[in-house]
């Protein structure tokens, strides 16, 4: 019999229970290089290999809950929606709770929550970043720096994503600064038009044409999240707003060499 996870569940329940609104969760990390993660299993794409080694290069928004917690479970919801927003930009929502695989995945299940679980049935990790009570929120940067302590600031999410756009496209030239501005702030189709249109010119530097290359490959991937977005809200009955977001795909693109892909998908979803 393994007493010391059920031991671990029952102190962290307990903590969880008492925790006072205004009182941290878990140590301030603010700065400092994240505490490694010691999982023994996963779900969602979790693993027991998942670490902040695997994690390198992406945001990583942590929390820490127990899956009888009435207030963890009350934060989920908001936990779910930032997943849904940010999972294809570069972020990747990691719920470490303080269970087994075989404790939460019925609760998964049943509350359809797609984030990626890492099970930490024995608080080790927990331990690692100070948590006494649950929930407890870390923002991590793509080198590994924690830059939030309970909470995930938006403010600070998108900064962090500026960071690993920036890294993905690359050095540009000084004439193209304003590609890179719109890359980081995440408007690929902008990015795309500027990039294009330099690479057009008569005269163009092979360094512009190799920008306006790289910048089509993000552009083109990026498109393809959007697809896929739209694609599962069409399937979830959710035919407006599927629609809504191809015409915003169709408007962002325009001007550029992904607008005809942007016009097919479009007309094959009216078709419907």
């Amino acid at each position: 019999m393994r007493i010391r996870p059920l031991l671990v569940l029952s102190v962290a329940l307990l903590s969880c229970l008492a925790t006072a609104p205004a009182r941290a969760a878990g140590n301030d990390l603010t700065g400092q290089s994240a505490p490694e993660l010691t999982l023994s299993d996963g779900l969602n794409g979790a693993s027991a290999a998942t670490n902040f080694a695997t994690l390198r290069g992406k945001v990583v928004c942590l929390k820490f809950w127990l899956t009888h917690c009435p207030i963890c479970r009350g934060t989920l919801p908001q936990f779910q929606e930032l997943n849904d927003r940010y999972s294809r930009a570069g972020v990747v929502c990691l719920g470490v709770v303080i269970d087994t695989a075989e404790g939460v995945q019925g609760y998964l299940k049943e509350k359809g929550w797609t984030f990626q679980v890492g099970c930490d049935p024995d608080g080790r990790s927990a331990s690692r970043y100070g948590v006494q009570h649950y929930p407890a929120d870390y923002v991590v940067g793509p080198d590994g720096v924690v830059r939030a302590s309970n909470g995930f600031p938006r403010a600070v999410i998108e900064e962090e994503l500026r960071k690993v756009r920036s890294a993905e496209l690359g050095p540009v030239p000084d004439s193209l600064k304003s590609v890179r501005d719109a890359v980081e702030d995440g408007d690929y189709g902008l990015a795309l038009r500027l990039a294009e249109a330099a690479a057009k010119a008569d005269g163009a530097a092979p360094d512009v044409k190799a920008v306006a290359a790289k910048v089509l490959e993000l552009a083109r991937r990026r498109q393809e999240n959007r697809f896929t977005r739209a694609a599962a809200l069409q399937k979830s009955g959710n035919r407006a707003e599927a629609q809504a977001e191809l015409e915003k795909i169709l408007k962002d693109f325009t001007g550029t060499s992904l607008e005809a892909r942007a016009k097919e998908m479009l007309a094959a979803s009216a078709g419907k």
